[in-house]
């Protein structure tokens, strides 16, 4: 099981060989895709999670906003590593 991931572990990838090659190329040009999918979304929620904490850095009840702040962050850093994975694809 792999310990940097929450969750059940997912079905093994075929493993290349030299008859597999092509497959392996596609499989690797479709995990980018997919990646770039995931990397969409998750920008996604750092703009609809900062209007909503903005939305409550101006009132009183600032733990909300703190908190949402510190998921802005914290999604910040998703993009990261999933910038740094596509990057180890690429």
């Amino acid at each position: 099981m792999n310990r940097n991931r929450a969750g059940p572990p997912l079905p093994r990838p075929i493993p290349a060989d030299a008859a597999a090659g092509i497959l392996v190329g596609v499989a690797h040009e479709s995990d980018i895709a997919e990646l770039s999918t995931v990397r969409a979304q998750v920008e996604d929620l750092i703009r609809r999670v900062l209007a909503v904490a903005e939305h409550y850095d101006d009132q009183e009840d600032s733990a909300v906003a703190a908190d949402l702040f510190s998921a802005e962050r914290s999604l910040l850093a998703a993009r990261r590593q999933l910038d740094r994975a596509t990057a180890h694809l690429s």
